[in-house]
Protein backbone atom coordinates (compact mmCIF):
# COMPACT_ATOMS: atom_id res chain seq x y z
CA UNK A 1 0.00 0.00 0.00
CA UNK A 2 1.47 3.48 -1.00
CA UNK A 3 0.06 6.76 0.41
CA UNK A 4 0.81 10.15 -1.15
CA UNK A 5 3.15 12.42 0.98
CA UNK A 6 3.44 14.88 -1.32
CA UNK A 7 2.78 15.97 -5.27
CA UNK A 8 6.28 13.68 -5.90
CA UNK A 9 7.00 11.87 -2.78
CA UNK A 10 5.18 8.34 -1.67
CA UNK A 11 5.41 6.56 1.56
CA UNK A 12 5.79 2.88 0.86
CA UNK A 13 3.80 0.44 2.95
CA UNK A 14 4.34 2.31 6.11
CA UNK A 15 2.75 -0.51 8.71
CA UNK A 16 5.96 -2.58 9.34
CA UNK A 17 5.91 -2.63 13.48
CA UNK A 18 9.02 -4.94 14.56
CA UNK A 19 11.63 -5.25 17.38
CA UNK A 20 14.76 -3.91 15.78
CA UNK A 21 17.65 -6.37 16.36
CA UNK A 22 20.84 -5.12 17.83
CA UNK A 23 22.58 -6.11 14.81
CA UNK A 24 20.60 -4.38 12.72
CA UNK A 25 20.47 -0.93 14.80
CA UNK A 26 24.29 -1.41 14.93
CA UNK A 27 25.05 -1.62 11.34
CA UNK A 28 22.02 0.98 10.90
CA UNK A 29 23.54 3.47 12.86
CA UNK A 30 27.39 2.45 12.40
CA UNK A 31 28.59 5.88 11.09
CA UNK A 32 28.17 6.97 15.08
CA UNK A 33 29.40 3.77 16.29
CA UNK A 34 32.60 6.25 17.68
CA UNK A 35 30.37 8.45 19.49
CA UNK A 36 29.94 8.07 23.13
CA UNK A 37 26.63 7.83 23.00
CA UNK A 38 26.13 4.82 20.84
CA UNK A 39 25.60 1.97 23.41
CA UNK A 40 21.89 3.98 25.11
CA UNK A 41 21.55 4.62 21.45
CA UNK A 42 21.55 0.92 20.58
CA UNK A 43 20.09 -0.32 23.83
CA UNK A 44 17.55 2.45 23.66
CA UNK A 45 15.93 2.02 19.71
CA UNK A 46 15.99 -1.76 20.60
CA UNK A 47 14.33 -1.61 23.57
CA UNK A 48 11.02 -1.75 22.18
CA UNK A 49 9.44 -1.98 18.66
CA UNK A 50 9.23 0.41 16.03
CA UNK A 51 7.51 1.48 13.35
CA UNK A 52 9.63 1.18 9.59
CA UNK A 53 8.53 2.90 6.39
CA UNK A 54 10.25 4.37 3.43
CA UNK A 55 10.13 7.45 1.54
CA UNK A 56 10.69 8.32 -2.02
CA UNK A 57 10.63 11.13 -4.89
CA UNK A 58 12.03 14.16 -5.54
CA UNK A 59 13.90 16.10 -2.91
CA UNK A 60 12.10 13.57 -0.29
CA UNK A 61 15.43 13.54 2.16
CA UNK A 62 15.48 17.49 2.35
CA UNK A 63 11.51 18.06 2.92
CA UNK A 64 11.62 15.13 5.28
CA UNK A 65 14.02 16.62 6.89
CA UNK A 66 12.27 19.59 7.60
CA UNK A 67 9.42 17.45 8.89
CA UNK A 68 11.92 15.76 11.30
CA UNK A 69 13.52 18.66 12.78
CA UNK A 70 16.69 19.49 14.11
CA UNK A 71 18.80 16.27 15.54
CA UNK A 72 19.20 18.20 18.94
CA UNK A 73 14.81 18.27 20.10
CA UNK A 74 16.23 21.63 21.70
CA UNK A 75 17.12 22.80 18.53
CA UNK A 76 13.88 21.76 16.45
CA UNK A 77 11.60 24.40 15.70
CA UNK A 78 7.89 23.58 16.93
CA UNK A 79 5.58 21.68 14.90
CA UNK A 80 8.32 19.47 13.67
CA UNK A 81 8.17 15.63 14.87
CA UNK A 82 11.26 16.57 17.13
CA UNK A 83 10.41 19.75 18.30
CA UNK A 84 6.63 18.55 19.70
CA UNK A 85 7.83 15.30 20.67
CA UNK A 86 11.51 14.41 21.48
CA UNK A 87 12.75 15.55 24.59
CA UNK A 88 16.39 14.02 24.39
CA UNK A 89 18.89 13.73 22.16
CA UNK A 90 19.67 9.81 21.98
CA UNK A 91 16.18 9.07 22.63
CA UNK A 92 15.66 8.52 18.94
CA UNK A 93 11.32 9.33 18.20
CA UNK A 94 11.91 8.71 14.72
CA UNK A 95 15.02 8.75 12.25
CA UNK A 96 15.46 9.91 8.56
CA UNK A 97 18.18 9.37 6.33
CA UNK A 98 20.76 12.12 5.55
CA UNK A 99 21.39 11.22 2.37
CA UNK A 100 19.98 9.62 -0.60
CA UNK A 101 22.55 6.67 -0.50
CA UNK A 102 22.67 6.25 3.49
CA UNK A 103 18.79 5.84 2.85
CA UNK A 104 18.67 3.53 -0.25
CA UNK A 105 21.78 1.52 2.45
CA UNK A 106 19.05 1.60 5.29
CA UNK A 107 16.27 0.70 3.69
CA UNK A 108 18.37 -2.30 2.21
CA UNK A 109 19.08 -3.47 5.78
CA UNK A 110 15.47 -3.31 6.91
CA UNK A 111 14.14 -4.76 3.91
CA UNK A 112 16.45 -7.81 4.64
CA UNK A 113 15.64 -8.24 8.11
CA UNK A 114 11.56 -7.43 7.73
CA UNK A 115 12.24 -10.41 4.89
CA UNK A 116 13.36 -12.96 7.44
CA UNK A 117 10.69 -11.89 10.09
CA UNK A 118 7.59 -11.63 7.54
CA UNK A 119 8.72 -14.33 5.18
Amino acid sequence: MDFVLGPTQLIHDPTKLFQCPKELAEEHYKDLKTKSFFPKLIEYITSGPVVCMAWEGVGVVSSARKLIGSTDPLQANPGTIRGDLAVQTGRNVIHGSDSPENGKREIGNIILWLKLIFP
